[in-house]
């Protein structure tokens, strides 16, 4: 068989697949799984709220972790299936662990099928694309923590004020749901349907850490609201004090991040020349290139410089980033 023929068989079969599940999961984003409400809706009714606590805190957003039942019995038993659960839900990402994997590995198979048959360099873009929805996840981890982080405050002062109202913090926390934009209104959505669901309070605020593992600013704030309801205070005076708090060390990383800018930056440059002089070369000057193209050790050496590159890149953007 056509080698072309080959090819253009195997990435359609993949585009094919990709299609498929991103149509599903689209589907699945706007439309909700009735199937699932109805399991959680009889696994409420027939819990006995009198002698037992809920085994599982987070049911109101439990869901199936595979979209095809095939999976579910394959992964059933593996404990990587809810770490990547778990991976998915902080990031705040609409898929179901199997289409995870699905992906993450045809993104990865199609670099290497293209590998197999032209030059063996693009095996580095099929461990890219591999671990590229890893990746991915971790960015959006990255980015929803922050976001929620520098919302925090806000939300703090709007559940003082509720506070100062008369709401109790039940109904102040359904005045942040109802007043703040996402992510913080999500994750104070899922506080209150547990609460409602009848899930003890601290519990509850347990929770929320499991949604944004990164702030270490709603760590504070749930020990600080745990510990008014089993000893007391005036908890409108420690909110304030806590957002104070935030503020202040807001200020401090952005301090920190304007003398940090020229390592950044450093390394930046470092990990953009490299590659841009090898395609100036390859233009102008493609002979002084062929050793790395068409020899085995001009190739190895290759591998090896964009590899270390790469791991200077993290190594200088580890030392500056710095933690308040």
């Amino acid at each position: 068989m056509d080698v072309e023929l080959i090819i253009k068989l195997s990435i359609c079969i993949m585009g094919s697949v990709l299609t498929y599940i991103c149509v599903i999961n689209l589907c699945n984003y706007f439309h909700v799984d009735e199937k699932e409400v109805v399991k959680r809706l009889i696994a409420v009714k027939n819990h006995d709220f009198k002698g037992n606590k809920p085994n599982n805190n987070n049911f109101t957003t439990a869901k199936s972790n595979f979209q095809f039942k095939v999976f579910s019995k394959i992964f059933k038993n593996i404990k990587i299936v809810e770490k990547i659960k778990a991976l998915l839900e902080q990031a705040d990402i609409p898929w179901q662990v199997d289409t995870f994997v699905i992906v993450s590995i045809v993104l990865g198979l199609i670099p290497l099928v293209l590998a197999l048959i032209f030059t063996p360099l693009l095996i580095v873009v099929c461990i890219a694309g591999l671990f590229g929805p890893f990746l991915y996840a971790k960015y959006k981890i990255k980015k929803r923590t922050q976001l929620f982080t520098q919302q925090l405050p806000d939300a703090l002062d709007l559940l003082c004020n509720a506070l100062r109202a008369g709401h109790s913090l039940f109904s102040a926390f359904e005045v942040i749901v109802n007043e703040m934009p996402n992510p913080i209104s999500k994750v104070f959505k899922i506080l209150t349907d547990e609460i409602a669901l009848g899930i003890d309070a601290r519990d509850a605020m347990r929770s929320l850490q499991r949604m944004v593992p990164g702030s270490v600013d709603l760590r504070f704030f749930t020990t600080v609201v745990i510990l008014q309801r089993e000893i007391g205070g005036n908890l409108i005076k420690l909110l304030e004090i806590l957002a104070g708090t935030i503020r202040e060390r807001f200020k401090m990383i952005g301090q920190l991040k304007a003398q940090t800018m020229q390592a950044r930056l450093s390394g930046i440059i470092v990990s953009v020349i490299p590659p841009i002089i090898c395609v100036v070369l390859f233009i102008m000057a493609p002979e002084y290139m062929d050793y790395l193209t068409n020899h085995i050790w001009g190739k190895i050496a290759l591998g090896v410089s964009i590899v270390l590159m790469i791991i200077g890149y993290f190594v200088i953007n580890k030392i500056t980033d710095i933690e308040i």
